[in-house]
């Protein structure tokens, strides 16, 4: 005959790889200027010359991985170098490089038409930095060039900003930013500027999942059955 104990301590398993399998809720969060009129005018992002938009998480906010951004923009001339990157924020307000979140996976920059006004969507490289935003913090979008393309080519894009404030889209305390930056010496020395016209961006973003009722159940099981047997041991 089967003991009680036995039982118990099935179903108390089942129990565990039920909870510890059940989903556990995520909240999404969109940053977004995308809708939004543009100027006719924009900034240029080439080699030397790089550019970066701000926005930030509230102290109450959520932390969030980075699913996606977007970008729109007008490509004059390819340069299969590009980059785009999530990164922290220095004491100055600025991007920092040597705090890199997020690198994008640019390759279909290269495809999109020259001399039109396009928007691109980039994921997360396979392998890249931890792509964590922790809230309560300050970052950037940073659009530039690592190297020259063939044939010493710089490649220009025109990033297109905004021509006014206006409503933009903001959830989860997840925000944009008051701070636009350049840089003219290929990613070094961002200085950055309070900003009434953003450029056209979109970033979404997924929440990192607390330990949920889930789990501290079954912690709390297996404490109870730990505690239990040293108990029998001890006796």
């Amino acid at each position: 005959m089967i003991k009680l104990s036995t039982i118990l301590q099935i179903g108390c398993g089942a129990v565990a790889v039920y909870l510890l399998l059940a989903p556990t809720p995520t909240v999404g969060a969109t940053i977004s200027t995308i809708a939004l009129p543009t100027t006719d005018m924009a900034d240029y992002m080439s080699y030397n010359q790089w550019l970066a938009q701000s926005f930030t998480g509230d102290s109450g906010a959520s932390d969030m991985r980075i699913d996606s951004v977007t970008l729109k923009f007008d490509a004059f001339s390819h340069n299969s170098n590009a980059v785009v990157m999530i990164t922290g924020s220095t004491a100055s307000r600025a991007p920092d490089l040597g705090n890199v979140y997020a690198t994008m996976d640019t390759t279909d920059l290269t495809f999109v038409p020259t001399h039109s006004v396009s928007t691109v969507t980039l994921m997360p490289e396979a392998g890249s930095a931890a792509n964590q935003l922790p809230a309560d913090g300050e970052y950037w979008i940073v659009f530039g060039a690592s190297a020259l393309d063939d044939f010493d080519n710089p490649g220009l894009y025109h990033w297109s900003f905004l021509n006014e404030h206006g409503s933009y889209v903001e959830s989860d305390g997840w925000k944009v930013g008051a701070f636009t930056a350049a840089s003219s010496t290929g990613g070094a020395g961002f200085v950055s500027s309070s900003s009434f016209a953003p450029y056209s961006f979109s970033i979404s973003l997924t929440s990192v999942p607390e330990p949920g009722v889930p789990t501290l159940i079954v912690l709390g099981l297996g404490a109870r059955v730990f505690s239990r047997r040293r108990k029998l041991i001890l006796l």
